[in-house]
């Protein structure tokens, strides 16, 4: 089965990670990671579906809420998960802009 020849768990595959036709590469690595700094912040998944077909459809159509937590200026975790989970691979930031954005982060 298509499950069964899977590398990860399709709820943390970006939408190109469906297609035979698109070449791995690292972007992907950062949309899984997305999903898990999602999934951490919010105790949730960002695109809310199981099976394989819920989740393409979801990939998709679905655009995942970010809401703000109360009295924490968020605003940069927020930002940088967002684009992390980007539908646009060219989107997403490299692994090294992710280290540099998360290390300002925690010297602020």
């Amino acid at each position: 089965s298509l499950h069964d020849a899977l590398p990860i768990s399709p709820r943390y595959m970006p939408l190109e990670s469906f297609s035979k036709t698109t070449p791995a590469d690292p972007s992907r690595d950062i949309f899984s990671l997305g999903v898990i700094a999602y999934t951490m912040m919010y105790g949730s998944s960002p695109f809310g579906a199981v099976t394989i077909p819920q989740i393409v459809t979801a990939l998709k159509k679905r655009e995942p809420p970010f809401n703000r937590f109360d009295g924490d200026d968020d605003s940069l975790l927020i930002d940088l998960v967002r684009e992390m989970i980007s539908r646009d691979p060219s989107q997403r930031p490299t692994a090294r802009d992710l280290f540099d954005r998360v290390t300002e982060m925690m010297h602020n």
